[in-house]
């Protein structure tokens, strides 16, 4: 009976952590003691416990960044979305300005006479290509974003001032207007010369 009872070892063996209790180093009459399969376990556990937490805290950081990019990504389609939208019918009208004044301006004097018979009118082309040919596309980026902000500046002050006559009218050129005078010139053109 005595065989098959675990008796107290009188020389206790300390375990790692330098623990000499009796607890931790009973021994069998078959002489093997219980924390030989208790510490492997334990380490075992222990290192999958470690593994999981460093796993689940580079998952969580991952998917966190990950969440943000395409946030960020999301957040910057809409808004060039946006932007191109707007935007997309001054440029195209800047184009044609920019295109139908540089023709004008390089075909030959002859053709010139016979497309604007007029003098007034073929030298206000002209002139209008001179200062369309002097902005830049960065100038025209800026006087196109000069006109949101002054369009949003406007907006919040007619919200705050319901009366449209304390708003004071703006002689800022904008794009816009390049191509109402563009217009104006060929209203001048006789039709059967277009």
């Amino acid at each position: 009976m005595e065989d098959t009872k675990a008796i107290a070892s009188s020389s206790a063996i300390p375990d790692r952590d330098g623990d000499t209790s009796l607890a931790t180093n009973i021994s069998h009459a078959d002489g093997l003691s219980e924390d030989a399969w208790f510490d492997d376990d334990c380490d075992n556990d222990l290192e999958l416990h470690n593994e999981w937490k460093l796993r689940r805290e580079k998952f969580y950081t991952d998917g966190y960044r990950e969440g943000i990019i395409e946030g960020q990504k999301d957040s910057a389609q809409q808004g060039f979305n946006l932007g191109f939208k707007d935007s997309v019918m001054v440029g195209y009208k800047w184009g044609i300005v920019r295109g139908v004044t540089s023709a004008l301006a390089h075909i030959p004097d002859e053709l010139k006479k016979k497309l604007v018979e007029e003098e007034e009118v073929r030298q206000e082309f002209l002139n209008l290509h001179d200062q369309v040919n002097a902005i830049t596309t960065d100038d025209a980026l800026k006087l196109y974003y000069d006109k949101i902000k002054r369009e949003k500046s406007e907006d919040q002050n007619n919200s705050i001032n319901s009366d449209p006559s304390l708003t004071q009218p703006s002689d800022c050129i904008g794009l816009e207007t390049y191509v109402g005078k563009l217009e104006l010139l060929i209203k001048k053109i006789p039709l059967d010369k277009c």
